[in-house]
């Protein structure tokens, strides 16, 4: 009679802990879905936005289409490509012109090019980098569920330590350097989008392996592995290594030895995605592993390159350099801040080169701590937490996935190259060890009266948005690569903002200098020209120092600015010699076909013919006979730069460049344009295009003219 009075008691209580558990995956999904919610109008902004004035979901930087002509050559089935695709990216080998980006992002796109072409806007960059956003959330959210179960089971999980989860998935997304990625859409932060989230996928499936293995969840992992493989060569090896780390131990554990007929298919996951990533990388570089930087054609047109190899021995990893990466990555001073809105952004200076290392490229490099306070701080501790003698519950485990993802960190830290972006690659190794404090922060704070635990949680809001602040308004810093329309967007709002700091920035000036501290504004006594300093230095490039490419115009007079129709009346493959289209004293800007589809500018007689790079020829557009296209030249003598763009007819922020030269001559210049006479026998007709005169206004006001 008693067990049978047992027995329903039982049963209750089981059903009591399966709706508690039930609750408790509901109140994290939730509280998941509402920190995405709250970040995702930041992050669509500065993705699909950042001042350009509307919405643009194929928004791109340029270099931005290696992807798609990667997959262009898959689809024909090779993997070279034009060198005209790739340009100073190109690696030559065999006679033939190679990416070293990975074929993953130009596997998603392979249906789409198939489709669409490569020709006009087939340009996925942006939504290739929100999908891997997207993802990151995703396999983030199932991490941290999937090791608060190693650590604390099916504990209770109440409503803070639930919203505290959606306050760290938050700051993944819209508090960290994901959020500056997002910034500039173009191929180098796509790399690193998918790395970050194919790396959380990886780890979320061994963490699955690990607690379970299944023939499913080896089979899913190993799907991720290799994608990580096949699209960042450090952040795949990483993941392998995790791999056969966890093979190991189910090979050699005492107290899991029925896992050991599971050690050849985990070993596996790991082996077959390296092979093929050393099989891809010997086919387009003839070595398994690492690039030959010689072969670069950078290397050809560079001195400073040829230097940088020189010094390292030809390779571009060295210790040398560990001192100054780390001081560039984790020092927390590294950030400026001053009286002009957004009041943050990335430091005005380069970043201190410490030692006699020789560097390839360095940009103003914001830091860790300084841009993510509370994931640095909770990372520190999961670090601690991990890492220590005798974790709770299972968390050793977690140490097979948190060692891989320090090595992961190796590549960045041993680069002779620093940019604010390379700190993606510490970005699966914050995540991890974040989400393992913040669990046991939770934990700790379960018996805790209710002030300490709104104490702690009011601490996690603070800082939680202060990262997504400080990371929005980093992203907001202006580069090389802004339009002068996002420029005068951001300047009418600091204007506005904080009108008597940004006066303050602002020198009159017949003579640019070739750098200046990040934010320094410069005009022209007569306002006909106004620029900002972007803190990028270009002495290593000496035609684009000739160019001031370290100053980013704002505004240029209508004696600069040259609009521009050409129509073509036949084909490309019916055109024959070269139209000139632009003559500035000796200087011509010329178009001229390069292809049956493409036609192409170069530049004659730009005054410096000792200087390489850049060169003479610019970037290649389709044509199609009687459409009108609208070109815009923008000849600078304050500069020293000519610039050639085809634009959008709708979004004219949005330009292709086609042509990125220096020039020395001030001569008066002169647009040539096809002779009304001629209009009806003319191949391609150039006519003036619509008038669009800068204004002045906002010069005038911060000089007081």
């Amino acid at each position: 009679m008693t067990e049978t009075l047992v027995e329903p008691v039982d049963a209750l209580d089981d059903l009591s802990h399966d709706h508690l558990r039930s609750a408790g995956r509901k109140r994290f999904r939730r509280w998941i879905l509402l920190g995405v919610a709250c970040v995702l109008p930041v992050y669509a902004y500065v993705l699909f936005d950042l001042f350009s004035g509307f919405p643009y979901f194929n928004r791109a930087l340029g270099p931005s289409g290696f992807y798609t002509y990667q997959a262009s050559s898959m689809l024909h089935g090779h993997l070279w490509m034009r060198p005209s695709d790739l340009g100073i990216e190109a690696f030559t080998h065999a006679g033939r012109s190679y990416t070293y980006f990975g074929v993953f992002p130009s596997i998603l796109r392979m249906p789409f090019v198939a489709v669409f072409g490569t020709h006009g806007n087939a340009n996925y960059t942006a939504g290739s980098i929100f999908l891997a956003w997207i993802l990151t959330g995703l396999f983030s959210s199932m991490l941290i569920w999937r090791l608060r179960l190693m650590a604390r089971g099916h504990a209770f999980l109440g409503r803070l330590e639930a919203a505290s989860y959606g306050i760290l998935v938050a700051s993944f997304l819209g508090g960290s350097v994901i959020v500056f990625l997002a910034a500039s859409p173009w191929v180098y932060n796509e790399d690193f989008a998918w790395s970050i989230a194919l790396s959380i996928g990886v780890f979320w499936g061994l963490l699955g392996v690990i607690d379970s293995p299944t023939w499913g969840r080896i089979a899913g992992t190993g799907v991720l592995i290799l994608a990580a493989s096949l699209n960042r060569l450090t952040a795949g090896w990483a993941c392998v290594i995790a791999a056969l780390a966890v093979g190991a131990w189910f090979w050699f554990s005492k107290r899991h030895t029925g896992n050991r007929r599971w050690v050849a298919p985990v070993v596996a996951i790991g082996v077959i995605p390296l092979v093929v990533s050393c099989a891809i990388n010997y086919a387009k570089f003839g070595l398994p592993f690492g690039l030959p930087m010689a072969d670069q054609v950078w290397a050809h047109v560079n001195a400073h390159r040829r230097d940088f190899l020189a010094a390292n021995g030809g390779k571009a990893f060295s210790f040398s350099f560990l001192p100054s990466t780390l001081n560039a990555y984790l020092n927390p001073l590294n950030l400026s801040i001053s009286g002009v809105w957004p009041y943050v952004q990335l430091p005005t200076t380069l970043p201190k080169i410490i030692g006699s290392a020789t560097f390839d490229q360095s940009y103003p490099t914001a830091s860790i701590p300084a841009t993510m306070p509370l994931l640095f701080g909770l990372g520190v501790w999961g670090l601690v937490c991990t890492l220590r003698p005798r974790p709770t519950g299972r968390i050793a485990e977690v140490r097979f996935i948190l060692i891989p993802a320090v090595i992961g960190c190796a590549g960045v830290l041993l680069w002779g190259y620093i940019a604010s972006r390379y700190m993606a690659d510490f970005m699966p190794l914050i995540i991890v060890a974040s989400s393992v404090g913040l669990i046991d922060l939770a934990r700790r704070l379960e018996g805790r009266g209710r002030r300490a635990r709104r104490g702690a949680f009011a601490g996690l809001v603070v800082l939680g948005l202060l990262g997504v602040g400080v990371n929005a308004a980093v992203s907001a810093t202006p580069s090389s690569s802004w339009s002068k329309g996002q420029l005068a967007r951001l300047l009418t709002y600091q204007r506005a903002l904080s009108r008597a700091a940004l006066v303050k920035k602002v020198t009159v000036t017949e003579h640019l200098p070739t750098w200046a501290p990040a934010g320094t504004l410069y005009a022209t006594p007569t306002c006909s020209g106004l620029y900002r300093s972007n803190g990028e230095s270009f002495v290593d490039v000496p035609g684009q120092q000739l160019e001031h490419l370290g100053m980013s115009p704002v505004v240029q007079g209508p004696e600069y600015v040259h609009d521009l129709w050409i129509t073509p009346k036949v084909p490309v493959s019916q055109l024959h010699g070269s139209t000139t289209i632009f003559r500035m004293g000796a200087t011509r800007v010329v178009m001229r076909p390069v292809d049956r589809w493409a036609v192409g500018f170069f530049v004659r007689h730009p005054g410096r013919p000792d200087v390489t790079w850049p060169g003479p020829g610019g970037g290649w557009f389709p044509l199609v006979a009687g459409h009108r296209y609208a070109v815009q030249v923008v000849a600078d003598p304050n500069l020293g730069s000519l610039q050639v763009w085809w634009y959008n007819k709708r979004f004219r922020d949005l330009g292709v460049p086609m042509i990125d030269h220096f020039i020395t001559t001030r001569a008066p210049q002169h647009v040539v344009t096809t002779p009304p006479t001629e209009r009806s026998t003319a191949d391609v007709v150039v006519t003036d295009g619509p008038r669009v005169i800068p204004t002045g206004r906002l010069c005038r006001d911060l000089t007081a003219r």
